[in-house]
């Protein structure tokens, strides 16, 4: 069998939703990124909370296979998380891993399954994938919640599949392939309300 081909990931990237927007990090997120994670420190990821690892984490960004995007909020700029497509794989694989997180302020609201609903319809329709996973930990409910409502499957638990805080952690690992994603992308567009025809001005009947 031949290794999956690996190639760089495009970096001029623009995902627009109805209320966020995705785009690579840039040196200039540090501060406001740090800050972020500085006041939603999590048992389920590591992110950067110094200069130094804010660095090595935008160096890797541009690794080959790596996709790192900065989730902002429409209205004003905002920067509520961060989300990242990992070990893209094209040739026989078609796939990649997906992982996300948003600052504790903004739980809750829907943005972070805006985010990851853009992504998937990159990752299928522009990046051409055929299979997109989540690990996630058992105990991680909202992130549960948030891949079941979009259409990812359970398959199956990994046991002590990576080491967080020094700890090795099992992940159940969730999935979802194009097709699904079809089905998802068609179920939600019938449930779109239907647009109402425009309705002409009514004409006055001149009086004799």
């Amino acid at each position: 069998m031949l290794p999956p081909m690996r190639r760089r990931a495009p970096r001029s990237i623009l995902l627009v939703g109805p209320r966020v927007h995705l785009s690579p990090f840039r040196p200039r997120d540090r501060d406001e990124f740090m800050r972020v994670n500085r006041m939603s420190p999590s048992p389920f990821v590591t992110l950067p909370t110094t200069p130094a690892r804010f660095t090595r984490y935008l160096a890797r960004a541009k690794l080959p296979g790596m996709l790192r995007l900065a989730v902002r909020r429409n209205e004003d700029d905002v920067l509520l998380g961060s989300l990242e497509v990992s070990q893209i794989a094209w040739g026989s694989l078609q796939s990649a891993y997906l992982g996300y997180q948003i600052g504790r302020p903004f739980e809750g609201k829907g943005y972070m399954s805006e985010a990851v609903g853009l992504v998937l319809d990159h990752a299928f329709a522009t990046l051409k994938l055929h299979r997109l996973e989540a690990n996630i930990q058992p105990t991680n409910a909202a992130s549960i919640r948030l891949v079941k409502r979009l259409g990812f499957r359970n398959e199956g638990t990994a046991r002590r599949y990576l080491k967080i805080r020094g700890r090795w952690q099992d992940h159940q690992r969730w999935a979802i392939l194009v097709e699904e994603w079809r089905i998802v992308r068609r179920e939600a567009a019938r449930r779109q309300p239907r647009r109402q025809p425009r309705r002409q001005p009514r004409r006055s009947t001149p009086q004799t």
